[in-house]
């Protein structure tokens, strides 16, 4: 082999790398303007009307939850940490900025149906931005902008509307209460994440 000829996988690495970043900014419908981490406190307003804060536990998350070079994000969250208000800032954040197509998955349709209209919904309401963000059609579960972007709330016990979601961007809460019946078509968690059209 001549002398001049070096073999190095970090050059195609970093080509690999930078190409899927491309990829996945390429599929996003409209490119933001801020990321995620600076976006939400100049946009997000907590229910009570007051600008939303990161707080220290949840800095790194919001900079994972966006990151393209990122597969999945895992949170195991206690009670209190403001799991509610992150993702519900980063649904904002993928709707009004991305205009993507969201997903939130639960144990069964009543419990995602509950906090998409009622703990998402405040989020919503007290945020300009979103609050201004026309709906051409508003149902229990699922929801259409007019900038494109789509909220859609699936039960995991609903194998059938699990099969017809695509999504942009999916979460998923409470999935150690899942449950398997001998009648389920594989794992449920594993069948909502194949629904997924790019980041999860």
């Amino acid at each position: 082999m001549p002398s001049e000829i070096q073999l190095s996988s970090a050059p195609f690495i970093e080509r690999l790398n930078q190409a899927a970043l491309q990829t996945a900014m390429d599929r996003l419908r409209v490119k933001p303007h801020l990321d995620f981490i600076d976006w939400a406190p100049l946009n997000i307003r907590n229910p009570d009307g007051t600008p939303f804060r990161f707080r220290p536990t949840q800095l790194q998350v919001a900079k994972d939850l966006f990151n393209a070079n990122l597969y999945s994000v895992t949170l195991k969250a206690y009670s209190g940490m403001g799991k509610t208000y992150l993702i519900g800032a980063a649904f904002a954040y993928a709707i009004e900025q991305l205009g993507l197509l969201v997903g939130a998955m639960m144990p069964n349709k009543v419990l995602v149906e509950d906090w998409i209209n009622d703990e998402l919904q405040k989020v919503f309401d007290a945020t300009p931005v979103m609050a201004s963000l026309g709906l051409s059609r508003d149902i229990r579960g699922q929801k259409l902008f007019t900038n494109g972007a789509e909220l859609h709330g699936v039960g995991a016990n609903s194998s059938g509307l699990i099969r017809r979601l695509q999504v942009d961007v999916m979460y998923s809460d409470e999935i150690d209460a899942i449950e398997q019946t001998a009648t389920d078509e594989g794992d449920k968690l594993g069948q909502f994440e194949k629904r997924g059209r790019g980041r999860k």
